[in-house]
């Protein structure tokens, strides 16, 4: 099974960046910007988050996969 990015994957099963956040449970001011945030690589999400996403996307997406995410590290800004 091929792997994909988080992005990818949130348009593929046509998900809004709303949707995304409340099926992870991201609550906030804004979770739709948090979850851009992540998606982007501009912010690493929580292990939580990705353990989340993993097992929503039948492992397509993996912690390697999230832009700010390298070798299991998050990415130095």
């Amino acid at each position: 099974m091929a792997t994909m990015t988080p992005r990818q994957w949130r348009t593929a099963i046509k998900l809004t960046l709303e949707e995304a956040a409340a099926a992870v449970g991201i609550s906030g001011k804004n979770p739709a910007r948090t979850w851009q945030r992540w998606e982007v690589g501009e912010r690493a999400p929580p292990a939580t988050v990705v353990a989340r996403v993993e097992k929503l996307s039948d492992s397509r997406v993996k912690a390697s996969d999230w832009p700010s995410i390298v070798d299991g590290r998050r990415r130095a800004a």
